[in-house]
């Protein structure tokens, strides 16, 4: 298997400003492993190089960043390091370890407030007074089990949280080229998943600022909720039981007349989704494979809220998948309702063009979160082997993480490869069907 990497310099909005290919004399060794995380975040663990000479950076001002081609095709991008890891005195060997561009993004969402910007047309909040709806009427239970009632007032759609970061590069050096979330409502659909602060605001009478920081950063009395962009993606992994897959792309510009670097985002339920673009059978090279009988079998599920618990299957069984889930259910009891976070369900009305909400996200009785874990608890089968990392069906391409695989008659999610110079990829799945 052949291995190239290239150095590329981008400027703050992603535009690519410079390249460089690294001689392939230089480079003698690769290796890399991509995987799901803890959090179902899809993981490109750190690739791990080793040169005999250092790694050239571009100079000039902007970012560097090192892209790996496998056989001539395009890989991943990876964060170009400051300095070597290691050097090998007597080999005369640098030996380096560089996080991928979905790890960079994932620390991004993690550091980056959720506020009112008016400034910067490129920030990820920018564009977010034009994506709240309006609630017809609030009703949540307070600490006395007594409802609370208000009407007229605002909300944010999760899918529109998730939209409103595409086309943005937060002056990081790319931007979120696009966002598939085909599982998660849009806007003007029934079964909105809908969150909103308290008993939210009037979008007449408060100001925008007054809106989004009261409901992502502070209270006007001062209470603070510091919520992070990453804390908006997790709400969509446990609603969906979801893998968040970002795949880094280079293409052309007619804006810039340049390249410009991007990631492509997509939502994917681990188990409880409809295979799509799956890669024949005959396309892989398999050396070996075994399907695992309830290799991803779980007992239950447990998600505590802040005044609810949602259970499906056995939560007391050995095998439990437990988190919690920073939202409340506005039929339930609770201390200091004015500024906790609610997460419900809305039902479009066209005229007069507003949402009712009918009930919690996480209710028991409804189930829009139950169709998503139900395979994981009644199967969870899975798939291992070893095969070619790169594949032909039709055209020559690589596998990676999250991709779906026809496995005879059934098709598997790929939740981990791990690969090194051979070019034989170990690989684990999960079967969907």
């Amino acid at each position: 298997m052949k291995f190239r990497l290239q150095v590329i310099r981008t400027s703050g909005d992603a535009a690519v400003l410079d390249t460089l290919t690294i001689s392939d004399e230089v480079i003698r060794k690769i290796s890399f492993e991509e995987t799901v995380g803890d959090e179902f975040f899809t993981k490109a663990s750190d690739i791990n190089i080793e040169t005999i000479a250092p790694l050239t950076e571009l100079t000039g001002s902007g970012i560097n960043w090192l892209v790996l081609y496998v056989d001539d095709l395009f890989f991943n991008v990876y964060k170009h390091p400051l300095t070597y890891l290691e050097f090998d005195e007597k080999l005369s060997r640098y030996k380096y370890r560089c996080d991928p561009i979905q790890k960079i993004f994932y620390d991004h969402l993690e550091s980056t407030a959720i506020e009112y910007e008016g400034t910067h047309p490129a920030y990820w909040n920018y564009d977010l007074p034009g994506i709240y709806i309006t609630i017809a009427t609030i009703q949540v239970k307070n600490d006395l089990d007594v409802y609370e009632t208000i009407n007229d007032r605002v909300g944010f759609p999760i899918s529109s949280l998730l939209d409103v970061i595409v086309g943005k590069d937060n002056g990081h050096g790319y931007f979120v080229d696009e966002m598939i979330h085909p599982d998660i409502p849009t806007i003007d659909a029934d079964h909105m998943p809908i969150i909103f602060r308290g008993l939210s605001f009037d979008e007449g009478f408060d100001t925008d600022e007054e809106i989004i920081d009261g409901t992502f950063k502070a209270s006007a009395g001062g209470d603070q909720f510091n919520m992070k962009w990453l804390d908006i993606f997790k709400l969509v992994i446990f609603g969906w039981n979801a893998f968040i897959k970002v795949t880094p792309i280079i293409r052309w510009s007619d804006t810039y007349g340049l390249y410009v670097l991007g990631i492509n985002v997509n939502v994917i339920p681990k188990i409880a989704t409809t295979p799509a673009s799956q890669i024949e059978e005959y396309a892989i090279k398999w050396m070996e494979r075994k399907i695992i009988a309830e290799r991803y079998k779980i007992d239950g599920v447990s998600l505590t809220g802040n005044n609810f618990t949602y259970e499906q299957g056995d939560p007391e069984g050995g095998n439990v998948l437990s988190r919690s889930v920073n939202i409340a259910d506005m039929d339930q009891v609770i201390e200091n309702f004015s500024i906790t976070l609610y997460w419900a369900e809305g039902h479009y009305n066209s005229v007069p063009d507003d949402y009712n909400l009918i009930y919690g996200w996480f209710q028991s009785a409804h189930e829009h979160v139950q169709g998503f874990y139900e395979n994981m608890i009644t199967t969870g089968n899975g798939i291992s082997g070893r095969c070619k990392l790169t594949y032909d069906a039709g055209t020559p391409a690589i596998l990676r993480v999250l991709d779906q695989v026809k496995v005879g008659a059934q098709t598997a999610q790929l939740a981990n490869i791990r690969c090194g110079e051979d070019g034989v990829a170990s690989v684990e799945g999960i079967l969907l069907d």
